[in-house]
């Protein structure tokens, strides 16, 4: 049987905190160094090489189109492999350096910050 009595008392508490949860949560427990560091690094691969297929999707797909486009225009045989060794491949290298570049400066900002907060938290 439901008990009344606390269940308004829970009600009263919840106005009280001004949320609508029954339950409070305590504060999070951060997790270790190793273990945060693992997940950027994680991060970083994962994102490195998606971007680095989109590179290498959009170069092929341009690739492809340039050497249809320059054989039309020079009565030539098309050759395929020089869209993915001429513009293909140096594409998505260069957009994986980018994204490596951008997400290990992002990571190292989370770092500082990180530190930051840890170093400012109260104990």
């Amino acid at each position: 049987m439901l008990d009344v009595s606390k269940t308004e008392s829970m009600l009263k508490q919840m106005e009280a905190r001004g949320t609508k949860t029954l339950f409070v949560d305590g504060p999070a427990r951060q997790e270790s160094w190793f273990f945060w560091s693992l997940l950027r690094l994680l991060r970083v691969v994962a994102i490195t090489i998606f971007w680095m297929g989109v590179g290498m999707g959009a170069g092929l797909f341009v690739g492809i189109i340039w050497m249809i486009g320059t054989s039309v225009v020079t009565h030539s045989d098309v050759r395929m492999a020089l869209a993915y060794r001429a513009i293909a491949t140096p594409v998505a290298v260069a957009a994986g350096a980018v994204a490596l570049l951008w997400n290990l400066v992002q990571a190292v900002r989370a770092a500082r910050e990180r530190s930051r907060n840890l170093a400012d938290a109260p104990r």
